[in-house]
């Protein structure tokens, strides 16, 4: 899948996201392939949307604290429902100027800044 990660100059560089939800074998598969314990990182919530800036939720659903419910491919919140592919469209277009990540969002992404 990934190569000899021993010999390769990634070794340090891969970074592993999973969801609170994941197949049970994929840590100890991830361990196996020398990807270093503090680049897995694994998510309190199940869904990348639950890690979507709340300000810009709060814009996509007219909600003041959205609380989204994910059920397979779609998102509820305030009585709309968007698919994953349509929230992250409405998500990205809001994405201009200051706006606050989710705590663990900034976790992973300062673990991004000191690897590269």
């Amino acid at each position: 899948m990934l190569g000899d990660l021993e010999k390769s100059p990634y070794k340090g560089r891969i970074i592993t996201v999973m969801d609170s939800v994941h197949e049970g074998s994929l840590p100890t598969a991830f361990r196996n392939l020398g990807i270093r314990s503090e680049n897995r990182v694994i998510w309190t919530k199940n869904g990348i949307e639950h890690f979507y800036p709340k300000s810009i939720l709060k814009k996509v659903f007219a909600l003041d604290v959205p609380d989204i419910v994910i059920e397979k491919d779609r998102i509820t919140c305030n009585g709309i429902t968007k698919t994953k592919d349509e929230l992250s469209v409405a998500v990205l277009s809001h994405m201009k100027g200051d706006f606050q990540h989710e705590d663990e969002v900034e976790r992973f992404l300062d673990l991004v800044k000191a690897i590269v």
